[in-house]
């Protein structure tokens, strides 16, 4: 993977001292992140028994994929619902004695935890082997709530943003100084990313803008375009390719023929005419993409109360978590895009965006689970925010108590709403406590 050099992204306080290259601290770090993100994915993982929110419908269509039979979801591409019959067969296989519930949902672990180290691998490359910045970027992923609790739940979401991280990964270590297979796999995963959710387009989107915004401005004794144009052509190539590959089935079923194509589109038709559909496309926890960066409507994926306790699944990201980065991303945006200091920083807000504000086109909502894919995003640069702020190269550390301020105020948050994202039962006292917006509820 390529290094970046220092002049192109906002300095560390001090000169950054650690080795370049991955060494045995960096599989240390890795290792006890992916250990530390299997432990709270896998707590608890069988809380409800039963299947709850869309895994009615992802559940039961990758059985039927398994068996050979027609997707009855096909709405949605089909690649995400393979990989959950196949953590489903190979869950049952090597562990028959763990609960249905928990077969269904393996994949979606296996996914969150590959982020985690996807994320931690990616920050060193992005900053200069700085593992402060590496090892809180892989932290943040590894408990962020919207995180945790969309990656213990079978849904297509995980598997959408793992390609879609990837993708973003890959993409910025070609444009970065990387060779082009780099650009080939990126484009690749965007494709892949599609092949779950046509939501992954967006993710290619923002990631294009992000890299045509890093091929201008990373090396300018070389301005001609010459990378953009020859990621555009993979892109062209391999982001179609890699979304008709995951229908391998239906292509075996009718045959690889325009009316399998004319399906395919037309699945795709349906899914945006139930979108535009107000009368069809209805739910109470139906949110619009300016609630979602203020974390202003959650959405209740389980519930459920008895006399006093209260059991419930959220798929929420703490607030004061998600307020705090809204004003880092603007923070960045004007450093990064307008003043051009921190190049590294404003690619990576573009590609926030780009994921982020089509969704404006959707007149009809959508939901705040949506920003799955910006999560890993959102952990890179608070990353880098707090190893500016806990500066440990600074032998003094006179301001090192605004790094451990951050950290203090999103650990206490992970802590308090921990309960929330793995469904484990509390008091409705306690609920009514933390939950204390009426549109949260």
């Amino acid at each position: 993977m390529p290094e970046l050099h220092g002049s192109h992204t906002v300095p560390f306080k001090r000169n950054n001292n650690s080795a370049s290259g991955w060494t045995w601290r960096d599989t240390f770090y890795l290792l006890a992140l992916l250990l530390l993100a299997l432990v709270l994915r896998t707590v608890n993982l069988d809380t409800p028994s039963k299947m709850y929110f869309d895994e009615i419908y992802y559940v039961d269509a990758a059985e039927e994929l398994w068996q050979g039979k027609p997707d009855p979801n096909s709405v949605h591409p089909p690649l995400g619902k393979w990989i959950i019959a196949v953590g489903i067969d190979v869950t049952t296989r090597i562990a028959p004695e763990v609960s249905q519930a928990v077969t269904w949902r393996a994949a979606s672990v296996l996914a969150g935890i590959l982020m985690v180290a996807a994320t931690y691998s990616m920050s060193l490359m992005l900053y200069q082997y700085n593992r402060v910045a590496a090892v809180a970027a892989g932290l943040f992923v590894a408990t962020e709530h919207l995180h945790l609790s969309m990656t213990r739940i079978a849904m297509l979401d995980p598997f959408l943003a793992l390609f879609c991280l990837l993708g973003t990964w890959w993409s910025f270590a070609y444009f970065l100084g990387g060779h082009e297979r780099w650009a080939l796999l990126g484009a690749l995963s965007f494709g892949l990313a599609t092949g779950c959710k046509w939501s992954g387009l967006l993710s290619a989107f923002g990631c294009f803008l992000a890299c045509l915004f890093l091929d201008r401005y990373y090396n300018l004794d070389e301005i001609n375009w010459h990378k953009s144009q020859r990621y555009f052509f993979w892109c062209l190539l391999l982001v179609p390719l890699g979304f008709f590959l995951s229908y391998f089935h239906l292509f075996m079923l009718n045959g690889f023929s325009a009316e399998t194509f004319q399906t395919i589109f037309g699945q795709g038709e349906r899914m945006v005419k139930f979108r535009y559909n107000p009368e069809e496309f209805v739910h109470g926890y139906k949110s619009y993409f300016w609630d979602w960066p203020l974390v202003l409507r959650p959405i209740w994926i389980f519930f459920e109360q008895e006399n006093s306790k209260v059991v419930g699944i959220c798929s929420l990201g703490v607030w004061t978590t998600w307020w705090a980065f809204t004003a880092l991303m603007i923070e960045r945006a004007y450093v990064g895009i307008v003043q051009k200091r921190d190049l590294v920083g404003g690619a990576l807000v573009l590609v926030w965006l780009g994921q982020w504000l089509p969704w404006a086109a959707s007149t009809t909502g959508g939901f705040f689970y949506y920003m799955l894919p910006q999560v890993p995003i959102m952990g890179l640069l608070m990353g880098k925010w707090f190893a500016d702020l806990a500066n440990f190269d600074d032998v003094l550390g006179e301001g090192r108590w605004r790094g451990w301020l951050l950290a203090t105020v999103y650990l206490a948050g992970f802590a308090l709403y921990f309960p929330f994202a793995t469904g484990i039962e509390v008091s409705r006292k306690y609920f009514d406590l933390l939950f204390f917006l009426p549109h949260w509820i």
